[in-house]
């Protein structure tokens, strides 16, 4: 698991560039303004060229030595040839700190086995809340603080992987023309420390219609589905592991669902049926 330490050495590359852009500009004006004879031993002045270096670590003490030095005297070629030692100091760091490959994770397709639709189900459209929008996959140090794995990321758009896992669930019930659509937003989708270890977290804003509303149709149910499991370990494809069961369990929920709306309208023939014509529109119509 790589986190902190990525940044690290991009840090200590940050620090070497700049060094070697500091003697680039000091030759860069050595040329621009060629030494006489009189001042060519004289002093090339070196203050505040470059910020940010501190007393300790890599570099630290001889920018510190630099940057303390109001002068420093330098022949015009040697400060050339210190110019390339530190740009070639520059590119074989690059070399050694280059950020490792990224790790690529999905969710377990495979269908548990344990969710039974009486109708069929269909999940059109799905969208992230800003927070998990991207790829890389999120970790809630503390209620209120997030970071993301530096290398391990989602191998594509969170709402699709999590889409064909849904539908991986739910399967295809008989062929009856029966068809729920189901739209919504993915609220959470990441991984929780806690002192006892990792968490995964799936919170789910969904809709459920016939398949000839439209979206902007009110839907027949409005509902919030959650579910928190334990991971194995805080690595992050046991967390990608627990995030699949908390899918297989909301799967399980909302099939349920789907078959309550179907029973509810099977027993009330007179006000249609949740996937015929003259079905209730909203949430409080399809609960009676």
């Amino acid at each position: 698991m790589v986190r902190s330490h990525d940044i690290r050495r991009n840090d200590l590359l940050e620090r070497v560039l700049k060094v070697a852009r500091l003697f680039q500009r000091r030759a860069s004006l050595l040329r621009a303004f060629p030494p006489s004879r009189a001042d060519s031993a004289e002093a090339v002045a070196c203050r505040g060229c470059a910020p940010g270096f501190g007393k300790t670590g890599l570099l630290g003490g001889f920018s510190d030595t630099l940057l303390a030095t109001r002068t420093f005297h330098v022949p015009h070629s040697a400060f050339r040839n210190l110019n390339r030692a530190w740009l070639a100091l520059a590119v074989f760091l690059a070399g050694c700190v280059s950020p490792p490959a990224a790790r690529y994770y999905t969710l377990d397709m495979r269908p548990s086995g344990t969710v039974k639709a009486p109708v069929n189900i269909e999940v059109d459209q799905l969208r992230e809340s800003e927070a998990i929008g991207r790829k890389d996959i999120l970790i809630k140090k503390s209620p209120t603080q997030i970071e993301y794995y530096a290398r391990d990321q989602w191998a594509a758009a969170l709402s699709e992987i999590v889409a064909q896992k849904l539908e991986s669930e739910f399967g295809r019930a008989a062929d009856n023309g029966k068809t729920i659509v189901i739209t919504g937003t993915i609220l959470d989708f990441e991984q929780v420390d806690t002192p006892d270890g990792a968490e995964a977290h799936v919170r789910l804003d969904l809709e459920f219609r016939r398949q000839d509303m439209s979206r902007y149709d009110p839907p027949l149910l409005k509902k919030i589905y959650q579910r928190i499991l334990p991971a194995d370990t805080r690595a992050p494809g046991e967390v990608v592991r627990a995030l699949s069961r908390c899918l297989e369990k909301i799967a399980e929920e909302i099939a349920s669902d789907a078959g309550a709306l179907h029973a509810s309208a099977a027993r009330c023939p007179g006000r249609g049926t949740v996937l015929g014509e003259g079905f209730g529109h909203g949430p409080d119509r399809a609960a009676a």
